[in-house]
């Protein structure tokens, strides 16, 4: 996970409340896509693009009686703080766990034409 990865993230409201449903509890793309009220279609690719940012984790896959296998999720992350700071945005990365801290900064553009 990169600067840009960041900045992705946090301007994604699916993505936002698909980790932020996974916090404490695994849950499946099922139930995640019935309490958010989002497609199931698009729930599986935020998934599989949750995953490959490493944000989250498989945490089982269960066979139901109807013979339909179903995996469940956790989110890895814990939280998020961003910090505006002379033109630049510090963002500091937790998560669950203590598995590891990110912090990284993000240069804000400058409008052309104006004087600071």
């Amino acid at each position: 996970m990169n600067s840009n990865d960041v900045i992705r993230l946090l301007c994604d409201s699916y993505k936002l409340r698909i980790l932020s449903s996974m916090k404490k509890i695994p849950r499946s793309a099922y139930y995640i896509s019935v309490m958010l009220n989002v497609p199931l279609y698009s729930i599986y690719k935020s998934l599989n693009e949750l995953e490959k940012m490493a944000l989250l984790e498989r945490t089982g896959r269960f066979l139901t009686p109807e013979g339909v296998r179903v995996n469940y999720y956790r989110s890895w992350l814990e939280e998020i703080d961003l910090t505006l700071e002379e033109g630049e945005v510090i963002y500091r990365v937790l998560f669950r766990g203590g598995r590891k801290e990110m912090i990284g900064k993000v240069c804000l553009p400058s409008k052309a034409g104006t004087k600071d």
